[in-house]
């Protein structure tokens, strides 16, 4: 059984446009990795030092922040300014028009 080496810089430099180009023999050189895969004791040793592949998950934001984020927008505050002075100001049947 071959055994696969630890990735060497070089692998890792590769871009993928690079790696595409490649014929298939020449990508498994450069990656340092057997045709057939890795063995489970090597497979297990590149999850220790690189974790799992994993997409990094980004931080979500409770709902009512993020719908109260849409108040920093100045156009947005003029129109609720508005709208209020407008029902202050205004008919009582306009007030059901500008939402307040």
């Amino acid at each position: 059984m071959v055994m696969a080496k630890k990735p060497s810089n070089k692998a890792q430099k590769l871009s993928t446009k690079e790696l595409l180009c490649l014929p298939i023999d020449d990508v498994f050189a450069r990656l340092n990795t057997p045709q057939n895969g890795l063995a489970t004791r090597d497979a297990d040793e590149l999850l220790e030092i690189y974790g799992y592949n994993e997409v990094a998950k980004k931080e979500s934001k409770a709902d009512f922040i993020g719908f109260l984020l849409h108040f920093k927008n100045p156009l947005v505050l003029i129109l609720l300014l508005a709208g209020v002075i407008s029902g202050l100001f205004g008919k009582c049947n306009s007030r059901l028009f500008t939402g307040v």
